[in-house]
């Protein structure tokens, strides 16, 4: 009985299991390349559209050419030397046929705020909706809210942008 017991033991397989890296699968891949590039913004400004139901607003930025600019190639906000804000929906009451024969919503953009840097700390202003102007004065040092984003080059660099947004308030008459 006892050699019985024996050759069962014997019988009993013996599984050795090699647990792998499932990225193994994929190559090893060398450790990114973070860039962190910060950005000082006036608290007014949003790089991030903002959508409520079907309307976006959505700041631009343009130089001092009126060239637009794209937030994400600019690494020195003092380039910017106009801001806009502009507010697009869809006119529901107007339409127009769209290369496919489809009939769409025609799609209105318009600007309802400009912002013009006419100073070293100083903006001006206007807001088109009751067409009134205000004299905006910086504080750099007083920073307001700040958050980040990233984004990837095409060599495969990771880019961090910290963004700070400074103090804003009307000036004193």
């Amino acid at each position: 009985m006892v050699k019985a017991q024996n050759d069962k033991k014997e019988k009993v397989p013996v599984y050795n299991y090699v647990i792998d890296d499932p990225m193994d699968a994929f190559g090893r891949q060398p450790a990114t390349e973070v860039m962190i590039s910060p950005l000082l913004l006036p608290e007014f400004y949003s790089y991030l559209p903002r959508i409520d139901k079907d309307t976006e607003f959505k700041y631009e930025c343009y130089n001092i050419h009126h060239d637009l600019l794209a937030i994400d190639s600019v690494h020195d906000f003092e380039a910017v030397r106009y801001i806009s804000l502009f507010k697009n929906y869809p006119d529901r009451a107007h339409t127009y046929i769209d290369p496919t024969g489809n009939e769409k919503p025609l799609p209105i953009s318009k600007i309802i705020y400009r912002y013009d840097k006419i100073g070293t700390d100083k903006w001006l202003s206007v807001n088109y909706a009751n067409n009134k102007t205000i004299n905006l004065v910086e504080f750099k040092a007083y920073v307001s809210k700040v958050d980040t984003s990233y984004s990837t080059t095409a060599t495969g660099v990771t880019r961090k942008t910290v963004h700070k947004y400074y103090k804003v308030i009307p000036a004193k008459s």
